[in-house]
Formats: structure tokens, sequence, C-alpha cells
């Protein structure tokens, strides 16, 4: 089978561009570019990032989003783990009939994958397609409005995301990117390093609204950028089992366990 991760890099390689071009353009991280090319996939977090950076890296690329798309089913489906009992049997004692089920219940599996992709498969703009754009630009191009339940983008120093609730706007803003990232939002400021999530009340009803997790810091350059992944949850979502957490309320500090609504 065709190898998902080297028709990547020979494309790449063919137009001449490098790894830091690729990010800067396509505002995917350069982790997570390589982490393609090699088909590392667990380093992304989940499959629906996996398949939203897949189909823009392929249209930047001059590629087919769907043929790549339908390469990574196909790896996924290989990976799935052989039952032990065929592991103990061995191919050499394994039934003639057994085995040509197997190749059946595969075609099967395929053929409903590709069924299922075509069928249900969102076009490049819609949540899983394309991350990035899940937030809408307001006013000013300084801040952005979440309209969507995830979303996963670079954001430069000072600018920030809108979040309606219940009809209100609540401002999360990035207030300086250096070693970590500071982020100013309802009641105080909330530091994150890369690799942390954190939870967010953000209108103080003692429930969670969001969580952000910080991918990546990009210090290098005069524009300072910060990798930050937004997830919207459930209304009336109550914090549990999150080692790192964090509450707002209006007049409060995030994570003080004093303020009026934090979470504790």
């Amino acid at each position: 089978m065709e190898s998902l991760g080297r028709k990547l890099r020979e494309a790449r390689e063919k137009h001449n561009y490098n790894l830091e071009q690729v990010a800067r353009d396509t505002h995917i991280s350069k982790q997570y570019i390589e982490a393609l090319e090699e088909e590392s996939f667990g380093v992304i977090p989940g499959d629906t990032y996996v398949v939203g950076f897949l189909r823009n890296y392929a249209e930047y690329l001059g590629l087919n989003p769907e043929e790549l798309v339908g390469l990574y089913r196909n790896l996924r489906i290989q990976e799935q783990p052989m039952p032990m009992s065929e592991l103990l049997q061995g191919p050499g004692t394994r039934p003639r009939s057994r085995a040509l089920l197997f190749v059946l219940f595969g075609v099967v599996v395929i053929a409903v994958g590709v069924f299922l992709l075509v069928r249900f498969g969102l076009p490049r703009g819609e949540k899983l397609a394309a991350p990035a754009a899940t937030v809408k630009p307001a006013a000013g191009g300084r801040e952005y409005v979440l309209s969507e339940d995830a979303i996963t983008r670079w954001y430069s120093q000072e600018e920030g995301v809108s979040v309606p609730l219940d009809g209100e706007q609540y401002q999360v803003k990035l207030a300086e990117v250096a070693d970590t990232l500071t982020l100013k939002v309802p009641g105080g400021t909330l530091n994150l390093a890369v690799g942390q999530i954190r939870q967010l009340d953000l209108d103080g009803d003692a429930a969670v609204d969001i969580r952000l997790q910080l991918n990546d810091l990009d210090v290098t350059g005069g524009n300072r950028r910060a990798n930050l992944s937004i997830f919207r949850l459930p209304r009336g979502a109550l914090a549990s089992g999150q080692p790192e957490t964090a509450g707002a309320a209006p007049g409060g500090i995030p994570g003080s366990g004093t303020a009026p609504g934090a979470l504790k």
C-alpha cells in the first residue's frame, strides 16, 4: 500500500518547501506536519485534528484530500490488533473458511468506511475538515469569534477569541507570549505551559464553559505566536477528574479558589 507520509513528503520536496514555510502558510504546528509525514499520528490530539490537518496539508500541496484521508482510514483499520486466539493458532493451522471470513469482513469494513466518508465527509471549511476555519475574525482582525465546538490555530500576541455564551460575549486574549503563555480572561489572568490543559468557567455559574490546551509556542521571530486549542464544553458541565482546572468569574482570578463562581 502506498505510504501516506512518503506521499506528503515527496510532494513537499517537489515544491521545495521546508517545514517552517509550510507551518507559516498552513497555520499547522511544525511538529504536527512532521507527525503527518512520519505517520506518527499519536502525537496529534485525536482523529478530528488528524483529518483536519491532513485535508489542509493535502490541499496546500495540490494533492487530493479525499485520497489521503482514505489512506489514513485504511491505516487505522490495519492497526487494529489481531485477536489473541488468532495469534496463538498461527497461519498454518487456521481453517480456510475462517480466513475467507476475515477477508470478506475486511472488504465490508472498507466498503462501509468509503461509503460513510463520501456520504458524511465534511467539505473544507466545516468543523472536521479545517479547524483553522472554525473561528471567524471580528471587525478589526485582532479578535476572533468561536463559532464551532473546537478550534486549533496560531494566535499572535494581543490577539484574542470572543466566546458567545447565553447572549453574552466573553473574551480570552493573549496578553504575553514568552516561555509560557499568559492569557487575559474574565476576572484575571491565566498562565499556560506547552502541553498544559486548563478549564474555565467564564460566566461564574460554577460550571466549566471551555477547555484550553497550549500545543506550541513560537518566540523566535518578531511576531510571537502560540498554537492554542479551544474546546467549547456542554452547558452545565462540571469540572471533574481534571488535574489542571481553573475557574473565572466576574471580579475573580481564575483558579484562585476564592472568587465567586470559581471552580475548585
